[in-house]
């Protein structure tokens, strides 16, 4: 996409005040991250030590929503692009957000670039000196067009022109155009960047130090999730959604393919899911693992953490921690 065409892009959205329109309404979030709350109000638990159960989920800048109500200060959402399946239906993820997290549009913005770095900052596309604008989070989708010296110009929620070193993002791809080898190389490589960063229940972003209102970091199946959104691959939200929508392994799972845990032997009842790097590696975002306490994102051994080569398992069959199912999203 060239600037001309994202200027021509930028004059067909239309970004409107909350007031304006009658609900529902269609929205985007305008700020890097923002908790999803099962009801409105902030975190109790304001801490990476405890779990908050109130917490759903995070959506990144430029996610899609459907608002449908104000109510002090909170909107009741729904969340386009985080599917779950329960009651045999699929629904869009549900909750409140912070009223001035979002902003009213007219319509969805088809973005083409999606950060793959850790933190990616952007700054001001004016002016001689490069002012920082905001810093966006692995997996946040942009509408850009390419600059000459390495720079991308990009469009931020509110109409802001921005500008972003091109080393930090990648044009989303089809996954029909790219190899089963590329993709499992590539979302290990992604994996890795999560390692050593702290469990965080509902959580969906990457974990940058520096923010602490909201807190950041992933739980198991956000960070599948976004490994995958980064390869232009897009997930459910929870574990056992994943694995209903996934292509289901049988057995001898390979590189890139997920490990589902369900605490009996029904995938109704799945609770965690592992990415499988290969050589008996997994990769996860865990809280306990046989009853201590993790809490981030770690490698573990197969035969050490389920009680058998990773490569050798069957779907179906029972582990230390309850019974495996297997699927995947890259072959």
């Amino acid at each position: 996409m060239n600037r001309f065409i994202l200027s021509a892009a930028m004059s067909c959205i239309s970004f409107f005040s909350l007031c304006a329109g009658s609900w529902p309404k269609k929205m985007i979030i305008s700020v890097p991250v923002t908790d999803v709350r099962s009801k409105p109000g902030n975190r109790i638990i304001f801490s990476y030590d405890n779990l908050d159960w109130e917490q759903t989920t995070q959506l990144l800048m430029g996610e899609r929503i459907i608002a449908y109500e104000e109510s002090r200060g909170w909107l009741k959402i729904k969340a386009k692009e985080q599917r779950v399946f329960s009651s045999n239906k699929w629904h869009d993820c549900c909750g409140w957000i912070k009223s001035d997290h979002a902003v009213q549009i007219q319509e969805y913005p088809e973005n083409n670039f999606i950060v793959k770095i850790p933190i990616a900052n952007v700054y001001s596309a004016t002016g001689n000196t490069r002012e920082k604008l905001t810093s966006l989070s692995l997996g946040t989708t942009l509408l850009g067009c390419n600059l000459k010296e390495g720079w991308c110009k990009v469009l931020l929620p509110g109409g802001k022109q921005g500008i972003i070193n091109k080393k930090a993002i990648g044009e989303i791809k089809k996954k029909s155009f790219v190899s089963y080898c590329d993709l499992s190389k590539n979302i290990i490589e992604i994996a890795q960047k999560f390692l050593g960063s702290p469990y965080l229940w509902g959580g969906g972003s990457f974990y940058n130090p520096h923010m602490s209102d909201p807190l950041t970091s992933i739980d198991c199946s956000n960070f599948i999730r976004l490994c995958h959104k980064t390869l232009g691959i897009n997930l459910p939200r929870n574990s056992y959604s994943q694995y209903q929508d996934s292509k289901k392994v049988v057995s001898e799972p390979k590189k890139g393919d997920l490990i589902f845990i369900s605490t009996s032997n029904k995938p109704e009842n799945i609770k965690h899911v592992m990415l499988y790097a290969g050589d008996d590696v997994l990769i996860e975002s865990v809280g306990k693992i046989a009853g201590k306490s993790v809490r981030k994102v770690v490698k573990s051994n197969g035969r050490i953490r389920l009680g058998k080569e990773v490569s050798k398992l069957k779907s179906g069959e029972k582990v230390r921690e309850g019974t495996v199912f297997l699927g995947t999203f890259l072959r």
